[in-house]
């Protein structure tokens, strides 16, 4: 997605996280065509006997719970709730987030024999102290 990494900031990656999970599974289609999946029942029990609406039906609560995405960052308030909530700006949601998973996560995929290899060969100027590690 990047030209080039230069140009982009954890904060994105995380905003992109949100999108791309949505899009990717609406590109996933519907996962099963079977007459049950498609609820012709609940749509004909909403629509001919007085059901307010989709959601006082257990298969659309059990869809719904299975095959929608609920983003991290974004939400799906109403303009209104919104408004009520100060307009809260989704940047500075994803900001908040990376400070939380940069200050909670150090990846471990470099074993700690390779890390020492690692800084006995280069200069590392950056402790392992500094980066939640314990010292060799």
């Amino acid at each position: 997605m990047y030209a080039s990494l230069l140009g982009t900031c954890p904060e994105s990656l995380l905003l992109d996280n949100d999108l791309l999970g949505a899009s990717m599974r609406m590109t996933k289609g519907f996962s099963d065509d079977s007459e049950e999946s498609l609820c012709f029942e609940t749509i004909k029990d909403v629509c001919l006997n007085d059901k307010a609406h989709y959601l006082g039906s257990d298969q659309t609560i059990n869809v719904m719970q299975s095959e929608y995405i609920y983003p991290d960052l974004s939400d799906r308030d109403s303009p209104n709730d919104w408004a009520d909530m100060g307009k809260p700006i989704i940047l500075e949601k994803a900001i908040q987030q990376k400070k939380e998973i940069l200050s909670e996560h150090f990846p471990d995929h470099v074993s700690d024999d390779i890390d020492k290899k690692i800084r006995e060969k280069f200069n590392i100027k950056l402790s392992r102290k500094d980066i939640g590690r314990k010292p060799l």
